[in-house]
């Protein structure tokens, strides 16, 4: 596991947290509390996302270290002058919401059991089965088809899930957020949106251009399309591990083509205004 040092000066580097440690340091009051949240709560977020991979061992990197690429991701994009004129609470949105997009994903134990008797569990359990070509009536709810399908369950409605969780404040997510309901509404919207599809953002009234948060003004349709982007372009070999496959062997059909897709991909440089180039060869039609 990444240090919480090495993690932490992985967002230091970000044009993110440069900008908004730059006016904390000019004793910026919003700027100075909303650095403090982020400072205070990476111990706590990655014990939290490495618990991810207890239920979805057999998928890419959805650890700290992946939320860090994801802010350096969205740094990378922007140029200093476009990061400058961001708000402070855009700034923490998109860094906290880079630390907590997936952490949905994460699974109580005290959750299975009212899962599992669940219809919507039932019925990807079915879609599952179907898939992968076994018998319904005789997969085994507590063993290796278990955790797939819990893993598909919940990464379906990961986006959902993590509202709740930062509503609720579980997992320690209080740290994140100070308890401010204002910025745990608009956080959570953003880590719901990066699921979503574009038609579902585009005129939402939680993802408009202009929000007053903290009485500055806020752009939750770019946050939350930045998100997304900087979500998606982590899709290089540095997340998918071939260490962390070998750990995860035999891998299900569902989960082996989830890894293969990132076997040759090539991500150029990443900077502003320039196009995103992407390429590479699958070696499957699945993955």
């Amino acid at each position: 596991m990444v240090g919480v040092q090495s993690l932490k000066d992985l967002i230091l580097d970000s044009k993110l947290y440069r900008e908004l440690d730059k006016r904390a340091r000019k004793k910026h009051a919003l700027s100075m509390e909303l650095r403090g949240l982020i400072d205070a709560s990476l111990e706590t977020m990655q014990a939290v996302l490495s618990d991810i991979r207890r239920y979805f061992y057999t998928y890419t990197d959805h650890s700290m270290a992946h939320s860090c690429r994801v802010v350096n991701n969205m740094s990378s994009l922007l140029s200093e002058k476009q990061v400058a004129k961001l708000t402070p609470v855009e700034l923490y949105l998109l860094i906290a919401g880079a630390l907590a997009h997936d952490i949905g994903m994460v699974v109580s134990e005290r959750e299975i059991g009212s899962l599992l008797k669940s219809d919507e569990y039932t019925a990807t359990k079915a879609a599952v089965c179907r898939q992968l070509g076994i018998d319904l009536a005789s997969a085994d709810d507590r063993h290796g088809l278990f955790r797939v399908i819990v893993a598909e369950h919940i990464r379906a409605r990961h986006g959902v899930r993590c509202a709740f969780v930062l509503d609720e404040q579980l997992f320690d997510t209080l740290k994140l957020t100070g308890g401010d309901a204002e910025l745990t509404r608009k956080l959570s919207a953003i880590c719901v949106g990066h699921t979503l599809r574009r038609e579902e953002i585009s005129g939402s009234e939680l993802y408009k251009t202009e929000i007053q948060v903290r009485n500055t003004t806020v752009n939750m349709l770019f946050c939350t399309i930045l998100l997304r982007i900087g979500d998606l372009l982590d899709i290089t070999t540095s997340r998918a591990s071939p260490v962390i496959r070998e750990l995860s062997e035999p891998l299900e059909p569902l989960s082996a083509s989830h890894w293969d897709q990132y076997k040759e991909v090539e991500l150029g440089v990443l900077k502003p205004r320039r196009p995103i180039y992407i390429g590479g060869t699958c070696p499957t039609q699945a993955a």
